[in-house]
């Protein structure tokens, strides 16, 4: 899956009783720009987790994109 990076809006790892008992999960991006909203399901649970726990630590980190902060 190729999504824009920017940070997300939210982010949500969802089950029903089927897919928790077949080991899978369903991944929720919401980025914060456009009406877009990105899913992946029937994910492996632990790249799931892993993919979301590197998206949370990602989206901690301060934008760069933007202009300097010092004025340069």
């Amino acid at each position: 899956m190729i999504i824009p990076h920017t940070k997300p809006q939210s982010l949500a790892l969802t089950q029903n009783p089927l897919t928790r008992s077949l080991g899978l999960a369903r991944l929720h991006l919401r980025p914060t720009t456009g009406p877009v909203r990105v899913s992946a399901r029937f994910r492996d649970l632990g790249e799931a987790r892993t993919f979301l726990q590197a998206q949370a630590s990602s989206a901690r980190r301060p934008d760069r994109s933007g202009p300097c902060c010092s004025g340069c």
